[in-house]
């Protein structure tokens, strides 16, 4: 018996379970449109769905959860469409088995550690970067210049490796030699990385242009930063920061990278200084988001008042975690399936994390040393993340780490 063609084109159904209440899109691939596109949903029922009248063609199911703010997610384990695995629907038959297991998804992590905080950062830029052009080095005893160097480096498309004052380590040396970068950037003056070192990068990469960014302290220092990546360059957000310790710092650098925007150091104090009002009216910043509760209200006020500037917005949880937490969710409201983790108490490394994070675009979130603080726990889950990378050794991030240990 011949089937009528109206029939085969809308005979075949896909089926599997998911959690109670959550709504199950398919989503058909469009050849014309080079696009996928809704085809059916159904809401389950008894933790099962059953997707009928579908016609043939190659699919995508979706799983769209009851809850504000988590994330949809995509079949087999993901919550972005290229990552799926597209589900072949064919005449009169029901695809069965593409399941969704909700929050109980399984959570792979790797850790990635060096000897010591410099092989580290080389191993990371490793992980991230392939003859990139241009590669930022920094003091890793000091957090000042990193805080706002990262963010900056990660718009640039660059890694950021650590050396000690006076010398360069074996591996970062020949990281270098790996790279072969067009330009090495120094934050900071010969205090910070001395003239020795910049010596050693020569000879590492001798064809390479070497440039030092250095201020009369690290506030100037932080704003020469934000004028050489991001002047001419399409930002509209700034992050501000207090510049006297590292915690929002290492928590927004995540955050600022993802959305390209530079991170200035503020110096606490209740004025504005006209350095950086005008180095915010300079680099066209139209939003600014203060990170933590240390920057005054009065300067919140000020900024308010600046020309061009239409939103200024203050993140701050009741600690260093809960900030973090809140962070990402601001910078990364679309979810995502891989995370790393750094120590929260410590910058090192964070700061290479902060450009590996930004080449892959994934978060970084800060954590204790010993255990996941439940606002770091919750947020993983509410991303969906699966797959996260611990950055630093056992002494950095202990062991419980990989077990996903909450406290």
């Amino acid at each position: 018996m011949t089937v009528p063609a109206a029939t085969l084109s809308a005979s075949g159904g896909i089926s599997g379970s998911a959690p109670n209440t959550w709504r199950v899109n398919a989503l058909l691939w469009n050849p014309y449109a080079l696009q996928f596109e809704p085809i059916t949903y159904e809401t389950t029922s008894n933790g099962s769905y059953s997707l009928t009248g579908l016609p043939p063609g190659e699919y995508i199911v979706k799983y769209v959860p009851p809850a504000a703010g988590t994330p949809a997610s995509y079949w087999k384990k993901t919550i972005r469409i290229p990552q799926s695995r597209p589900v072949v629907v064919k005449p009169g038959q029901t695809t069965p088995g593409i399941s969704e297991p909700g929050m109980s998804l399984t959570r792979e992590s790797q850790r990635v550690a060096g000897t010591n905080r410099y092989d580290t950062s080389a191993l990371m830029s490793s992980l991230g970067f392939h003859e990139p052009e241009t590669v930022f080095i920094a003091n890793s005893t000091g957090f000042a210049d990193g805080l706002s160097g990262a963010p900056a480096a990660a718009t640039l498309g660059a890694p950021l490796l650590l050396t000690a004052v006076d010398a360069l380590s074996t591996h970062v040396t020949e990281e270098l030699q790996r790279l072969t970068p067009r330009k090495v950037v120094i934050l900071g003056g010969p205090t910070s990385v001395s003239d020795d070192v910049e010596d050693e990068i020569a000879t590492a990469v001798p064809d390479a242009e070497i440039t030092r960014i250095a201020g009369t302290d690290r506030y100037d220092t932080s704003r020469k930063l934000a004028r050489f990546a991001f002047a001419g360059y399409d930002t509209h957000t700034a992050y501000m920061v207090i510049g006297s310790d590292f915690p929002d710092g290492i928590a927004a650098g995540s955050s600022a990278a993802a959305q390209h925007a530079p991170v200035i150091l503020d110096n606490g104090s209740t004025s504005l200084d006209s350095a950086t009002s005008t180095l915010i009216q300079e680099l066209g910043i139209e939003r600014i988001v203060i990170v933590g509760s240390s920057i005054p209200t009065a300067k919140e006020t000020t900024l308010r008042g600046l020309a061009g500037v239409t939103s200024v917005i203050r993140i701050a949880g009741a600690n260093r975690y809960e900030t973090s937490a809140q962070l990402i969710t601001f910078a990364f409201p679309q979810g995502a399936d891989t995370a790393l983790i750094t120590n929260g108490t410590d910058y090192v490394d964070a700061l290479g994390g902060i450009t590996l994070a930004a080449e892959w675009d994934v978060p970084v979130f800060i954590t204790s040393p010993s255990c996941m603080p439940s606002a770091i726990g919750g947020k993983l889950s509410g991303l969906r993340v699966t797959e996260f990378y611990i950055l630093g050794n056992n002494n950095t991030l202990s062991s419980a780490m990989e077990d996903f240990t909450i406290c």
